[in-house]
């Protein structure tokens, strides 16, 4: 499901920093995910936030769309450090206005 959300959300506005679980939740989230990957993510997030919740799937979502897990970010900081890109021609890419997908 992740995977499916990941895309879901890729294009769309991010979310400035940790509003959507909280300063301390999102912590703990962040910190596996750097420690373990998506695996990381998944059991701590699923540790914090049971998967039988109702709102579960909307949680998950906007999480992420905070920054530190969007696809895009990980591909722009890879460019940097694989000689890529520099660190100007990344920020300039991040702060250019994103175009919405567009379905026909």
């Amino acid at each position: 499901m992740t995977r499916e959300l990941i895309a879901l959300v890729d294009g769309m506005e991010p979310i400035a920093g940790p509003k959507t679980v909280g300063s301390e939740n999102y912590a703990r989230i962040s910190k596996a995910f750097f420690e373990r990957g998506w695996s990381g993510f998944e059991e701590e997030f699923n540790r914090l936030f049971s998967p039988d919740r109702p709102d579960y799937i909307d949680i998950k979502r906007d999480l992420l769309r905070e920054s530190v897990f969007l696809r895009k970010v990980h591909e722009r900081m890879s460019g940097v450090f694989l000689g890529k890109s520099t660190v100007e021609e990344m920020l300039d890419e991040a702060n250019r206005p994103q175009v919405p997908p567009q379905f026909h």
